[in-house]
């Protein structure tokens, strides 16, 4: 087996920006697919709402001057639903989410009851000691609380339908006092048939990835895109791989999609 080709690397300047509180942008409805976690084995078809109910906004940004947020859950079902609430810090660990629980912020009501077509709105708070030197991370689950146990049937009868329970995950997100965007990128060819893609998020903010896209020399897409749509932690990194077409091109490229803009990588021969 002959030597893996180096490895290369991208870095983008470190850019410091006065801290803000941005708001959710138009890819705030899609990304709520990633935040959607189905309970159980059975999967159902998700748009801007997760079974029965809508929330907004569905990414909650803070910071030292924004320490509050409102957010309005409502039930777009045809049946009353009872939702548990809870908020947990948020970290991760070799590529893989952590969750713990947290004092740090304090969220109203924990659970509520919904009838067809109303809306609850929750209230929330960040307590935290700023200022912050790297983001913090949170997120606020809501899971779906199962409705009680129908009148006994008869014995060896079947239900009638099986009801899918629903969590949703809202990340929560507390600025710096100061950001720095410091992504860096590296492609590696692992073999003849597979490209490896690395991200280490050098900044002090997340990124989130949205997509990645193999494509020619000249920036014609080589088969469909590798929906990513993973939040990256500040300080995290996150490995994919690609397969490479079986031709054997040997000028390529991955086009990256994320929320802090379009970057193109060359893959070293």
């Amino acid at each position: 087996m002959g030597v893996s080709p180096p490895a290369r690397t991208w870095r983008w300047a470190a850019t410091p920006t006065r801290s803000t509180s941005p708001s959710p942008t138009t890819e705030a409805m899609r990304r709520l697919l990633h935040w959607v976690i189905p309970v159980g084995a059975m999967l159902c078809a998700l748009s801007a709402q997760a079974g029965s109910l809508s929330v907004m906004p569905v990414v909650v940004a803070l910071s030292a001057h924004k320490v509050r947020e409102a957010i309005t859950v409502t039930n777009q079902g045809t049946e009353r639903v009872t939702t548990h609430v809870d908020v947990v810090s948020w970290t991760q660990s070799d590529g893989k989410d952590v969750f713990a629980p947290t004092a740090d912020v304090l969220l109203n009501p924990g659970v509520f009851t919904l009838e067809p077509g109303q809306a609850q709105v929750l209230r929330l708070g960040w307590r935290g000691q700023p200022p912050l030197d790297t983001e913090r991370s949170y997120r606020i689950l809501l899971r779906e609380v199962p409705p009680a146990a129908p009148a006994q049937r008869p014995s060896g009868a079947l239900p009638s339908q099986v009801r899918v329970l629903l969590e949703l995950r809202i990340p929560i997100y507390v600025a710096p006092h100061q950001v720095v965007h410091r992504p860096e990128w590296q492609t590696r060819r692992v073999d003849g048939d597979t490209l490896e893609v690395r991200f280490r998020n050098q900044s002090n903010v997340h990124t989130v990835v949205h997509d990645l896209q193999l494509a020619s020399g000249s920036g014609a897409p080589l088969g469909a895109p590798l929906d990513v749509h993973a939040a990256v932690l500040a300080g995290q990194e996150r490995l994919w791989t690609l397969p490479l077409p079986k031709a054997g091109a040997a000028d390529l490229t991955v086009d990256v999609r994320a929320d802090q803009g379009h970057q193109r990588l060359t893959i070293p021969r």
